[in-house]
């Protein structure tokens, strides 16, 4: 199984999880999990959650991690509030 860690494109999450070549076992669970799992045609891949990927995460997946590190924000004050 591919997996992909990237911006999320339908879950109300800043990342998700897009899952490729699989097995039908874990299409059938992602088929019952359907509010947390996402078909989108043009990728071909499957958007979930990272709970569900939890679920059907095998050690031989083959993990892509596209995130984007944020910076925190600071404030500068210049000793004024």
């Amino acid at each position: 199984m591919i997996v992909r860690i990237a911006k999320s494109i339908k879950m109300p999450t800043l990342y998700s999880y897009f899952l490729s070549k699989f097995d039908n076992d874990v299409l059938e669970h992602m088929k019952n999990r359907k509010p947390f799992t996402i078909y989108h045609r043009k990728q071909k891949e499957y958007e979930v959650t990272e709970e569900v990927y939890k679920e059907v995460a095998t050690h031989k997946d083959v993990i892509i991690d596209e995130q984007v590190p944020h910076h925190a924000f600071q404030r500068v004050h210049n000793e004024r509030y």
